[in-house]
């Protein structure tokens, strides 16, 4: 199974729903609309059929984004915290669903969470209205329904002891192949001993 690191918005409890606990630059969606759709990564409403749903930037496909094709895969999950990467858990058998039936929408009852932190989000028949907390021409309100573009089983996810510090350096949201990069090898047979037992 392809092995991948892909980045997180940061949380305070544990991407159940929005924290407020992300810094992030401009260049994110929580920079521009102060929340991420991974922030309810773990939340039981985004529970169907034995699997969890939930969203991965890595997973969206886009011009130029390092992204992780359709199928399932091992997911090493980790934030950005003062310029620096911390491994923050790993899921086995995460399967990126983007474009395909097997998606879910976002609960309407969602975007109150993300206003609780100063978010303008408006909802009207599942539609999310989604306004930007910065001012700029090039950030723009947009409507959507929200979908998970991931799923997994509930029980393959494992979390680390704490957030542990990792020697990765890249800022982006996109993901990183871990096969045939030897130092991402090396970097993804430590992970093991920085998880909870």
């Amino acid at each position: 199974m392809p092995r991948y690191f892909c980045r997180l918005c940061d949380s305070s409890n544990n991407w159940k729903y929005p924290s407020g606990a992300a810094i992030e630059t401009i260049c994110s969606h929580f920079g521009k609309f102060g929340f991420a759709y991974e922030e309810w990564n773990f939340n039981e409403k985004l529970r169907f059929e034995g699997f969890q749903h939930g969203w991965l930037e890595a997973f969206k496909p886009m011009r130029g984004h390092r992204h992780v094709p359709l199928g399932s895969h091992e997911i090493a999950l980790y934030v950005r915290r003062g310029g620096n990467s911390y491994f923050v858990g790993r899921i086995e058998g995460c399967e990126n669903i983007s474009g395909t039936d097997l998606q879910k929408p976002y609960p309407s009852e969602f975007a109150g969470c993300a206003n609780r932190f100063g978010c303008v989000v408006l909802v009207g028949n599942n539609l999310w209205q989604v306004s930007p907390i910065i001012t700029g021409s090039r950030v723009q309100q947009y409507t959507q329904i929200p979908y998970s573009n991931m799923r997994f089983s509930v029980g393959s996810v494992s979390f680390a002891r704490s957030a542990s510090l990792i020697n990765l350096n890249y800022k982006r949201y996109g993901a990183l192949l871990v096969d045939g990069y030897p130092q991402r090898e090396e970097l993804w047979k430590s992970l093991p001993d920085l998880l909870r037992s």
